[in-house]
């Protein structure tokens, strides 16, 4: 039978002993160490989640396939998405960077006729203008 109490701070104890870190191994400074009570790992710049296992928001490609160097490498790096060719709305400000991208990195949606990984082409038979208006600078591509 599982006793679970709790004291006058709140704190939740489980009789049946500790539970193991279980940090993630590229995600967190060390896949051993965590914080005794809450379980929290130490997560490296632009990782979160107790175990350290999700990017934060504008990042991406932790645990990465694709990313072939070192586990240093494989950690969430910025989203590289080219603000002229993002709808206003899923930018941050008018001068920063997109604030989402896929895990595999992939900006979007794109402006209408805007293609590509970093949202910063036209599509095919269209080329490309750029002009401003009260959110900044943007891509449109026409025929």
């Amino acid at each position: 039978m599982n006793v679970i109490q709790i004291d006058q701070l709140g704190i939740i104890a489980s009789f049946e002993g500790c539970s193991p870190c279980d940090c993630d191994p590229i995600g967190s400074q060390s896949s051993s160490s965590c914080d005794s009570i809450t379980g929290q790992c130490v997560c490296h710049e632009n990782v979160i989640g107790r175990r350290c296992d999700q990017c934060a928001e504008g990042t991406y490609s932790l645990n990465s396939s694709h990313v072939e160097a070192t586990a240093a490498a494989a950690r969430c790096v910025a989203c590289d998405c080219d603000p002229k060719g993002v709808p206003a709305a899923n930018r941050q400000t008018e001068k920063e960077k997109v604030i989402s991208c896929d895990t595999g990195g992939n900006c979007g949606p794109c402006r209408a006729n805007v293609t590509g990984q970093r949202c910063d082409s036209c599509l095919e038979n269209h080329y490309k203008e750029i002009h401003a208006d009260l959110n900044g600078d943007f891509y449109e591509c026409p025929r």
